[in-house]
């Protein structure tokens, strides 16, 4: 090696321990950028795949899920979970909003779902079933429709009514008992001509909405003047309360006679006088029954849902 200060020769460029210091320096830095480049690339990797997994949907180990969530109750085939009787809760009446008429309202209706069920009245859809996590609320209408589809097996009639009032609340224009003449004279007429086969009930009631006159004697006379009935056997047909045996003693097809149902005067009322208030002589009415159902079996939806009680074991945790 050239131990002067003079430029190196050829020979001290080929010995490899004769390397210019800057040159090393860039060698080592390359490398270093070089691996810390290949480990930013490889966490990219890991952390891009570990992301893609959990943007994946994941199997629900329902079974764990409902440990968790915790059973409170089990009726019949159903177990009810503290997550149901959290979402009821708010779903009812303030007065009704406390725990016990929560679970006793999530038992009623695992009893209703599963009885219709087994009746062939509905099938129960998956998802509002025997899980902890169902829509209390999509539930809650679900039984409500399911309700009123089993309240229409029972015993039921259906029908028409026509009516002339001569004293809704008060009398006409005309006075009450000018009204009362008048009303009746209209009505009988009408009637005659439904009994005949001339018109049917709902003409009736068209033509004494087309009466002008008859605004002499009640002012709501065209939205009174007709309408059509289906209850059941607890519930009214007419305004009237004492009307609705002679309907309910039709039979399909048959007419009533024209009948005088009541209501209230409230003429000389007011909610700060003392005047007493008469229950008179309010309307003429008459009706048709068309349909009569019976179910022996059961006379309400209370009643029957008191029958199905008793065929499912409920026990509570």
């Amino acid at each position: 090696m050239n131990t002067d200060d003079s430029l190196p020769t050829d020979s001290d460029l080929e010995d490899s321990s004769f390397q210019p210091q800057h040159s090393r320096t860039t060698f080592f830095k390359k490398k270093l950028l070089l691996l810390l480049l290949l480990f930013v690339g490889i966490g990219a990797v890991v952390a891009g795949y570990s992301w893609y997994q959990n943007q994946q949907p994941t199997a629900i180990d329902e079974t764990v899920f409902q440990d968790a969530q915790g059973v409170i109750a089990t009726v019949g085939e159903e177990q009810i979970f503290q997550s149901d009787l959290e979402q009821i809760i708010p779903l009812l009446p303030a007065s009704e909003n406390t725990q016990e008429q929560g679970l006793e309202v999530l038992v009623n209706h695992s009893i209703i779902l599963q009885a219709a069920q087994e009746e062939g009245v509905i099938g129960i859809p998956s998802e509002l079933f025997n899980k902890p996590y169902k829509n209390q609320s999509a539930r809650f209408e679900f039984v409500d429709q399911v309700r009123q589809t089993i309240e229409s097996n029972f015993s039921v009639i259906q029908g028409s009514v026509v009516s002339i009032y001569f004293l809704n609340e008060s009398p006409g224009i005309i006075g009450y008992e000018a009204g009362r003449e008048f009303a009746q004279q209209k009505i009988n007429a009408i009637h005659q001509q439904v009994t005949n086969g001339e018109i049917t009930m709902q003409q009736a009631g068209q033509m004494i909405a087309a009466d002008a006159e008859l605004e002499r004697v009640d002012s709501a006379f065209r939205s009174n003047a007709y309408f059509e009935f289906s209850a059941g056997p607890d519930e009214g047909i007419v305004i009237d309360p004492d009307l609705d045996p002679a309907i309910r003693a039709l039979d399909p097809g048959e007419v009533s006679s024209v009948l005088v149902g009541k209501g209230m005067d409230l003429s000389d009322w007011s909610p700060t006088s003392d005047v007493q208030v008469e229950v008179v002589d309010a309307m003429f009415m008459f009706a048709q029954v068309d349909k009569k159902e019976t179910n022996l079996e059961y006379n309400s939806f209370d009643e029957w849902l008191e029958a199905k009680r008793m065929a499912y074991q409920v026990s509570y945790e």
